[in-house]
């Protein structure tokens, strides 16, 4: 798939507000969950149910923490990804008011531009 191969691939990711992450640094299974996480994004998983991606155990950087988000997690490049594209989920689903200054109409991790059709519409509830 086209998302997998891109997120497999990436070598930095841009957040919202213009953060460039470095992502050189991820263990094999952080890339995955990386890879997991941008396939759901680009698929158009319900917000609620990406959240889970985010601050569950799936996520490898909380399994040690039983979920907790430490402030050495908070600052880590894959939690602030995966943190991001819950809120681009979110802004697409209706659930979260973009910011103004934001790109959410930019692909966090090749920056093209996204179209409405770029990222698939979510189930319904």
């Amino acid at each position: 798939m086209k998302a997998e191969r891109l997120a497999a691939g990436a070598t930095t990711y841009t957040t919202l507000d213009g953060k460039v992450l470095d992502l050189t640094g991820l263990t094999d299974e952080e890339r995955d969950h990386l890879v997991h996480s941008y396939t759901a994004y680009r698929s158009g998983m319900a917000w609620d149910q990406f959240s889970h991606l985010v601050v569950g155990t799936e996520n490898p950087l909380l399994r040690a923490t039983g979920g907790v988000v430490t402030p050495e997690i908070s600052r880590h490049p894959l939690y602030q990804a995966v943190r991001d594209l819950e809120d681009r989920l979110g802004i697409q689903q209706g659930e979260v008011a973009p910011d103004a200054d934001g790109n959410a109409e930019r692909d966090p991790i090749t920056g093209a531009p996204i179209s409405p059709l770029a990222v698939a519409a979510a189930p319904p509830r």
